[in-house]
């Protein structure tokens, strides 16, 4: 269902969130916190506190079979990937800035990651940092 900021379908009195309901901005992440924060802001619209969805980037981490994986905003931009052999990732940017990146077998860094993310941190100083 495509719906507004508050999570209203086109019928005002029935909601949507989670995999079945696309915000306007079109945010979808795949990922079940970000479906979790939408059922948060529709209950909380439901019960009649006027919340907007913004959109907040969401983080991704595991590890299976002893490989690191981190994700965060992912699909958001121009894209430029890197790797290694043992190391993989794919920058995000939009206007020169990181709005999201995928990577493997760099968990000692993980937090770097997050943080260039978070504060969209200019590309190329995310390379300098975090290249290989």
């Amino acid at each position: 269902y495509s719906v507004n900021e508050y999570f209203q379908t086109s019928d005002p009195d029935i909601y949507a969130a989670g995999e079945c309901a696309v915000p306007s901005d079109s945010a979808q992440s795949g990922l079940w916190h970000c479906s979790e924060h939408q059922g948060i802001i529709a209950g909380k619209n439901i019960a009649g506190e006027k919340t907007a969805w913004h959109n907040p980037v969401f983080r991704l981490k595991c590890e299976i079979f002893g490989n690191y994986y981190f994700s965060m905003n992912p699909f958001s931009g121009d894209t430029r990937i890197t790797g290694n052999g043992q190391i993989y990732q794919e920058w995000f940017s939009n206007n020169g800035k990181v709005s999201g990146v995928i990577m493997s077998g760099d968990k000692a860094r993980n937090k770097v990651y997050e943080k260039a993310v978070r504060e969209s941190w200019p590309l190329k100083k995310a390379v300098r940092r975090l290249g290989l």
